[in-house]
């Protein structure tokens, strides 16, 4: 029997300490509830940040589409120049070369270009 009045009494003097604790914890609380209301108004603030964060993402993501349809495009017309090119390259070919002739003397050149 005393150990069990022993163990309600010790019981009962933890309860008191916890209560004390608590007691002095609530200046504590008070203290951080403008520290909690500024975080609340921070996180607030962050809000309009994080939704143009999410729009810009959004814009970025459509972005590599349009860069892609670009380049679709460019891959043709870069065809079309290569295609060009190899007609021109016959044509300045078949243009014949130059006959180059100097004036002696005068230092002056002159370009005979073949009659076709």
């Amino acid at each position: 029997m005393p150990k069990i009045v022993n163990a309600t009494i010790e019981i009962i003097h933890t309860t008191i300490e916890m209560a004390h604790t608590t007691i002095e914890m609530v200046p504590a609380m008070i203290e951080m509830i403008p520290t909690v209301m500024e975080m609340a108004h921070t996180m607030i603030g962050m809000v309009p940040t994080t939704m143009e964060i999410t729009h810009t993402a959004e814009e970025l993501i459509d972005t590599p589409e349009e860069i892609i349809h670009t380049s679709a495009e460019i891959i043709p017309t870069t065809k079309e120049m290569a295609h060009t090119k190899k007609k021109i390259v016959p044509t300045t070919i078949g243009m014949a070369p130059p006959m180059i002739k100097t004036i002696p003397g005068t230092g002056v050149i002159v370009f005979y270009l073949w009659s076709r």
